[in-house]
């Protein structure tokens, strides 16, 4: 089985982080953190803007983790924040 089979759905992640699992919120980060920077980096023209584009929305989206509605949904949230900051 590839990697891809053995991890976790972003749902079961963001089930534990709001748990204080901070294993999962690390690894819900880094699976949607290239995504983030490079929407950023096409919308802004710069890869400096585009880290602090994501960085910010991977706070936003870690802060308001709790009142996310489908938590499936996590890594739209924080592409759609990359793009609006």
């Amino acid at each position: 089985m590839g990697a891809a089979r053995l991890s976790k759905p972003d749902a079961d992640l963001v089930r534990e982080a709001l748990w204080g699992a901070r294993e999962s919120m690390g690894e819900l980060v880094r699976r949607h953190w290239d995504t983030a920077v490079f929407l950023a980096a096409r919308v802004l023209g710069s890869a400096d803007l585009a880290l602090d584009a994501a960085q910010e929305a991977a706070i936003a989206a870690m802060t308001d983790l709790a009142q996310l509605r489908s938590p499936e949904r996590f890594g739209s949230v924080v592409q759609a924040r990359a793009l609006s900051t």
